[in-house]
């Protein structure tokens, strides 16, 4: 994987934490890194290998990208089926 190493992530919003990337070796010895990804009510995954710190984290802006289109549609469900804090509940 070819990736230019001054790109800069555009939808991360936190500060990278040490446990989303882990470094490991290739069978040369060459350093490799995979990409840790929670979400709330599914098992963790791991993507990977990719050839850089930064090429994961390309990996991982670009993943939060996809979930972010389907955050809005949760978020348009959650109006839906929210209660209101100020209306009267039935029963």
């Amino acid at each position: 994987m070819n990736v230019q190493h001054t790109m800069e992530t555009q939808c991360i919003e936190t500060t990278p934490q040490p446990n989303w990337v882990d470094e490991s070796q290739d069978e040369e010895g060459h350093p490799i890194y995979y990409t840790n990804v929670c979400i709330t009510g599914l098992w963790p995954r791991r993507y990977g290998p990719f050839e850089s710190y930064q090429a994961a984290l390309l990996f991982l802006d670009a993943g939060i990208d996809k979930v972010l289109d389907t955050l809005l549609e949760v978020e348009t469900l959650a109006r839906e089926q929210m209660i209101s804090a100020c209306s009267p509940r039935e029963g």
